[in-house]
């Protein structure tokens, strides 16, 4: 076969895997509005010293290699202390100097303590203050700099308070025993994957970084350095000149000083590379990393995937654009491992941006780089016969999990927009609210595209908190709900097609106006059709079979029904209780450090379609409209009996049903409904009290 029916094969087996650019561009605006969540959940915890989030890695580039285990990469990049590059950019604030010296590894930096009121460099300990001190260090040339070790001390405050594990420092990485699992440590990050309340199962690499926000020679020489012409474009060029880097806690493997030195990271100008390719160098790029997951670590583990994506960008530079078609995919993948030969040969990797750094350094010995050469030049040989056979008896399966998380991608927007209110706050007033809703305000207005897409999702979530705890004080205190709390609620209806108006229906329930709880219980009837997917936002419940379509809107997704006590007088006595029992249980047996954590556990949750029944019997039963109300109770039976999908939080469905039937008067099928209830869960359970309470009635 010669290189043109290869290619088509090669080409064809890629979009059987889902390679698409269709696809790849999806997963990149996902990655785009997650990383935009992050950003935004920063300026609603830490308003006073938000860090710039960004996520990176193969995952947010849309060219996870499906099977691969692929991570993804979250910088938080702090915009204080404030750092400068040159002694003209100094300011008042700005305390920390880049500098390097004639030994210094190429694209590491120092950085050197300033004071805060003068362009001085801080010449004695005493001139810090003392809680800061340990965090520095004096070169043997005088200067005192910042240690880069120090990160993880910031590191270990995190992970300390959310998780109570014991922790243990693997070189830069930290592990922690409770529920993180350390991968190899590679470079600055903490590489951890989550054991449980992960809802990707993917390794994830969190990397805490300071931002550069001024003109850097490395990255003037990139932008000014004689090439072709056609890649990069002078467009992206430019961006790449003005758009900041990062410092990264990492100094070079071959310093005796890389306890203080800092790494320039790029990450940002490969973005703008990455999301300039076309469908042929996103396939290529594809079966780059394929190639060396699966035959490469025969020969080492070194070998990276940011080798391979250097590799295609300095053929990509090199070759006429008009050769990038998708017909000469095999050519082109062949052109790719020809330049990495010549790297082999010389033992030298270049850094496409950052002039003098070699990429094997640290990485690739000696030894392994002829290895590697002999293996790759054996492959071009034999014209590359060994990628017909990477994984292929897994490829249905591998192709299987690559559409399924494109899927799981495209949701991801809906499940941080949603498990967003359980971060915010503990809800200890509502004035909390309206402060953090001004915040997600300002980004409506303000923010770039994809934030301003999230602001306003999470403005509605918001405001719908606002309105239904207002709602509830108003009950408590026995005055008329107000104009605003019901514009509140128009507005924030929308969400998805049945959580908030059923919230909704339950607050007029709560508040008298039974023809409105009628008319909105008919409307959320009519719209929740068999295309609505049924999804639900807590952690507990995540996983990949929720998201089995294409894109996740408004208009066809159900979540799952959330409450807790400040919302207590707008919902049914059931409910109550079972919140009132979550609480007493948490607070009783939290210890101190995990008051707050016991707090947000007390969120209740309950399935839409359960709850939508539950309230018709109550609202039919309201209205003395019996037949009405058997009906409802049939449908509500008919659904736990036959359920049209996973019913999530299975044990409140068969409280709401055992209510029904006590209501009913058959107290016997009541608690079988309420033992089914206990047997799924035991722990924060209404049920347990109301199989108490019918023993009692019993026994009276």
């Amino acid at each position: 076969m010669n290189d043109k029916h290869l290619s088509a094969i090669l080409s064809s087996d890629l979009e059987r895997l889902g390679v698409t650019l269709q696809t790849v561009k999806a997963k990149q605006k996902s990655g785009l509005l997650n990383e935009s969540w992050m950003i935004i959940n920063q300026f609603l915890m830490e308003p006073h010293d938000p860090a710039t989030v960004c996520i990176f890695g193969s995952q947010s580039e849309g060219t996870a290699t499906p099977g691969y285990n692929s991570d993804f990469d979250i910088l938080y990049a702090k915009q204080l202390p404030d750092i400068f590059n040159k002694l003209e950019d100094w300011q008042i604030g700005r305390t920390l100097r880049m500098f390097r010296k004639p030994t210094t590894p190429p694209r590491h930096y120092y950085l050197q303590a300033f004071r805060f009121e003068e362009p001085q460099p801080v010449k004695e300990f005493e001139e810090l203050e003392p809680e800061e001190r340990h965090l520095y260090m004096r070169l043997k040339s005088g200067e005192i700099v910042l240690r880069s070790d120090n990160i993880l001390i910031s590191r270990m405050d995190v992970f300390g308070l959310l998780l109570q594990g014991n922790f243990e420092i693997h070189g830069p990485a930290i592990a922690i025993e409770n529920h993180v699992k350390i991968l190899n440590p590679h470079g600055p990050e903490m590489a951890a994957h989550l054991s449980e309340h992960e809802p990707f199962e993917q390794p994830m690499d969190n990397v805490i970084v300071y931002q550069v926000r001024d003109k850097m020679t490395e990255i003037e020489q990139f932008t000014s350095r004689p090439r072709p012409g056609h890649w990069p474009s002078q467009g992206m060029l430019d961006a790449a000149g003005v758009c900041y880097n990062f410092l990264v806690a990492s100094g070079s493997s071959s310093s005796d000083e890389k306890c203080v030195e800092w790494r320039l990271s790029t990450n940002l100008i490969e973005r703008i590379l990455m999301l300039s390719l076309n469908q042929t160098q996103i396939k290529c790029n594809v079966v780059l990393k394929m190639i060396n997951k699966s035959l490469f670590h025969h020969v080492t583990n070194s070998f990276s995937s940011f080798h391979c994506k250097t590799m295609l960008f300095f053929t990509i530079e090199q070759i006429e654009p008009q050769l990038w078609q998708e017909n000469n995919l095999w050519l082109l993948v062949q052109l790719c491992l020809k330049t990495l030969m010549r790297w082999l040969k010389a033992r030298f990797c270049p850094h496409f941006i950052i002039r003098d750094v070699n990429l094997f350094d640290g990485k690739l010995s000696c030894v392994n780089c002829k290895r590697l050469h002999r293996y790759v030049a054996d492959m071009l040989t034999n014209n590359m016969r060994d990628i017909a056979f990477l994984h292929k008896d897994d490829r249905h399966i591998r192709s299987q999990n690559f559409l399924n998380f494109g899927k799981l991608m495209s949701a991801n927007t809906k499940f941080f927009v949603t498990a967003m209110k359980e971060y915010i706050t503990p809800r200890i007033c509502i004035n909390i609210l309206i402060d953090k809703a001004s915040v997600v305000f300002k980004f409506c207005k303000l923010g770039n595209v994809m934030q301003r897409i999230i602001a306003r999702c999470m403005a509605k979530h918001m405001l719908f908190d606002i309105a239904h705890t207002s709602a509830s004080m108003c009950i408590q205190a026995g005055i008329q709900i107000s104009n605003q709390i019901l514009a509140c609620y128009r507005y924030s209806l929308s969400t998805d097609v049945a959580s908030s108006r059923l919230k909704m229906a339950s607050m007029l329930l709560s508040a008298g106006h039974i023809g409105a709880v009628i008319y909105v219980l008919e409307f959320v009837e009519r719209t929740y059709n068999d295309t609505v997917q049924t999804l639900c936002q807590s952690f507990e419940n995540i996983n990949a079979e929720c998201y089995n379509q294409t894109v996740m809107t408004s208009e066809n997704t159900a979540l799952c029904v959330t409450f807790w006590k400040e919302e207590a007088y707008c919902l049914p006595p059931v409910l109550v209780l079972q919140l009132w029992v979550a609480l007493q249980e948490g607070w009783h047996n939290a210890r101190e450090f995990d008051l707050i954590l016991e707090r947000l556990r007390a969120i209740q949750a309950v399935d839409a379609r359960s709850l939508l029944y539950y309230l018709q019997y109550l609202t039919y039963g309201s209205l003395r409209s019996r037949e009405q109300q058997v009906e409802a109770l049939s449908k509500f039976v008919n659904f736990v009996l036959n359920p049209p999908y996973n019913i999530h939080h299975k044990h409140m469905t068969y409280i709401l049903l055992g209510h029904c039937w006590e209501m009913e008067g058959d107290v016997e099928i009541a608690e079988m409904a309420y033992r089914e209830s206990a047997a799924l869960s035991h722990e924060r359970n209404s049920a347990l009290e109301h199989i108490r309470r019918i023993e009692e009635l019993r026994n009276a």
